[in-house]
């Protein structure tokens, strides 16, 4: 008998909680290979390939077989699975991944049933959902195909050179259990996923009655009056665009009812009292728009007028820092030789634009004539010396 040693580690944690999130099972149901397909399953094979990246942390695919090979034991007692030598080889892993990229609605379906699953399994709230979409900039040839991934686009990581993919994901919060996940064209807006995505979640999640949170670029009108047409509800920070700062700015300066404190509870297992973190109120508005069928949806929207404390602090201590820089490199401006009023106005104003102060400085340019006496004789002049 040939005796061998095979490291243990994370391996059997990691398959035993995959089997356990039924992700096996909710593949083979989805996904049915070819009748000519032998050995593991898509979803048994799907389990051992995810194994193997979160243990190896490499997605590699040619590196899987001998990764196999050197911890089957471990494998098939921990799996149950009977495993062969040749069950991960790169051509079958590349049929795996073609087979689960093939078919846009059977992914979906497969984040669907995953999610009721899990939601089920562990009984986790579904009050609120979130989603959010980050950039990712990568090293990496052109792709000029029509439905290619990688594309030049606008970079949050300030990489234009680079060519890059976006990754749409949507969560339970506070659990933050995956529902939604999606890989978006790098040269593609946000604004056009939201609404799919909180579809897609309504979907997994079984029904509309739970809180939709996202970021500003969520707060378009079509978004807005498409979920709530829907009987969707929605939490979003309205963007700095448009008529919104001046609506902001008059429902700050006439407050249609008297700001009320915003009190946070203690958190969880500690002992701190609820402390105060701001002030605001609500105001009712009337909204009406127009929904993809060109008919007309009215509704009824909640602004949340609210300042926070201590990010009013950190803007003061901003404002108060710019203002002194700019106070002295003003004090400092000197005119040069030949200068122009009009040359010299403009760069105390380019002093000013940088540091947007334009509404809180004014400038004033005032012109002075220095008289110097200068006389026309050489040597210490005499009281009656010429001069001018």
């Amino acid at each position: 008998m040939v005796k061998r040693i095979e490291r243990v580690d994370s391996i059997p944690l990691i398959i035993h909680w995959l089997i356990e999130m039924s992700i096996h099972e909710i593949i083979d149901r989805i996904f049915a290979p070819h009748t000519n397909w032998k050995g593991l399953t898509y979803g048994q094979l799907a389990v051992l390939f995810l194994t193997y990246v979160l243990y190896s942390l490499t997605h590699r695919l040619s590196g899987m077989e001998s990764w196999l090979i050197k911890h089957k034991a471990v494998i098939e007692h921990v799996a149950g699975w009977e495993v062969s030598d040749k069950d991960a080889t790169d051509d079958r892993l590349c049929r795996m991944v073609e087979v689960f990229g093939e078919d846009e609605e059977k992914t979906i379906e497969f984040l669907c049933q995953n999610g009721q699953h899990l939601i089920s399994a562990y009984e986790l709230p579904t009050e609120i959902g979130r989603y959010d979409t980050t950039s990712f900039s990568i090293y990496h040839r052109s792709d000029d195909s029509e439905d290619g991934l990688l594309r030049f686009g606008h970079s949050k990581d300030h990489r234009s050179d680079l060519l890059q993919f976006k990754q749409g994901l949507g969560t339970l919060d506070p659990s933050g259990i995956p529902l939604v996940t999606e890989t978006i064209s790098g040269n593609k807006a946000d604004d056009r996923f939201y609404v799919p995505a909180w579809r897609q979640m309504s979907r997994t999640i079984g029904h509309t009655e739970f809180l939709y949170i996202a970021d500003c670029k969520a707060a378009s009108l079509e978004t807005r009056v498409t979920i709530d047409n829907e009987e969707g509800y929605y939490l979003f920070p309205m963007p700095m665009t448009g008529d919104t700062p001046e609506i902001l700015k008059d429902l700050v300066l006439n407050p249609t009812e008297d700001p009320q404190e915003i009190i946070l509870g203690p958190k969880a297992g500690k002992e701190n009292k609820p402390r105060k973190v701001g002030v605001g109120f609500v105001v009712e508005k009337q909204m009406e728009a127009e929904l993809e069928d060109d008919s007309t949806h009215k509704w009824i929207e909640r602004w949340m007028v609210t300042r926070s404390d201590s990010h009013a602090k950190r803007q003061k201590k901003a404002f108060k820092d710019r203002l002194a820089k700019a106070d002295d490199k003003l004090n400092n401006l000197r005119p040069k030789k030949e200068e122009k009023a009009k040359e010299f106005r403009a760069r105390a104003e380019k002093i000013v634009k940088e540091r947007k102060l334009t509404d809180i400085i004014s400038l004033e340019i005032k012109k002075s004539i220095t008289y110097k006496k200068k006389y026309e004789t050489q040597g210490r002049p005499g009281p009656i010396a010429r001069s001018r």
